[in-house]
């Protein structure tokens, strides 16, 4: 079990690129932790925190992607050791 850095992703279900995301990350079988900003108060202040203006917003330890780019997203991966 090599995967020590937290991964989050903030998303919302109607949401197509953060399906996108959860795909990637899946494909490469990293576990994270999905927070809908929608249903969830708790998810959607730490959203407002982190000045985002949109959905998919992905956390990896202290890296942050938003949106759906994943030569960055795989790129971050790589240098955490994760694929």
């Amino acid at each position: 079990m090599k995967q020590t850095i937290r991964i989050s992703l903030y998303t919302t279900r109607q949401c197509s690129n953060c399906r996108k995301v959860k795909e990637l990350l899946k494909k490469h079988n990293i576990r994270f932790m999905e927070m809908d900003v929608a249903t969830n108060q708790r998810a959607f202040k730490e959203f407002q925190r982190l000045g985002s203006r949109g959905v998919p917003v992905l956390l990896i330890g202290k890296s942050r992607v938003d949106g759906f780019q994943p030569n960055k997203i795989e790129q971050i991966l790589k240098q955490n050791n994760l694929i």
